[in-house]
């Protein structure tokens, strides 16, 4: 087998390199993305309850509606015959 020769970093390590980053700051920070997004989901949330508010009175009123209709019906009828 042959033998393998590895690369290693040279004796006593590799010369120091200074940096910097002189990045500007860019787009909105953490707190305004969630409160972005908590509002977001608050308005959807209100959306969502103002619609089922909408349908259970949708519900009421033709549960209303069927449970007088006969009772309406007699009382036009009884009005019928009395004249």
């Amino acid at each position: 087998m042959a033998a393998v020769k590895q690369d290693s970093a040279p004796k006593g390590g590799y010369p120091e390199f200074r940096f910097e980053r002189h990045l500007p700051r860019r787009g909105p920070s953490g707190v305004v993305l969630l409160l972005g997004g908590a509002a977001v989901m608050a308005v959807g949330l209100a959306r969502v309850a103002k619609g089922n508010r909408q349908r259970r009175l949708v519900v009421m009123f033709n549960l209303l509606r069927c449970t007088r209709a006969p009772l309406l019906f007699v009382q036009f009828r009884v009005e019928m015959v009395c004249q």
